[in-house]
């Protein structure tokens, strides 16, 4: 799901701020990067980047993992929608 927001960006005009969630049963919250040794997420990440959703300028990351213990799955899916993304 990604959603906006829009921000003051210079004299009177607005800058949208994108939001997204990204969750994990397994993988380290560490590994949720454009960087990442993990094709899945490292791939993710750039084709955000290619389509002009940069975390940092215009898309706020919001990043859940229950790092392979299913027992936390309920605190994560919590933790979640806590958060506004």
């Amino acid at each position: 799901m990604l959603e906006h927001s829009s921000q003051r960006y210079g004299v009177g005009q607005r800058r949208k701020t994108y939001r997204i969630a990204v969750i994990s049963p397994a993988a380290p919250i560490t590994l949720m990067t454009e960087t990442s040794p993990n094709l899945f997420f490292r791939e993710f990440f750039v084709e955000l980047r290619r389509l002009g959703y940069v975390e940092g300028e215009n898309l706020v990351v919001h990043r859940f993992s229950s790092e392979g213990h299913e027992r936390r799955n309920p605190e994560v899916a919590t933790a979640r929608h806590q958060v506004r993304a």
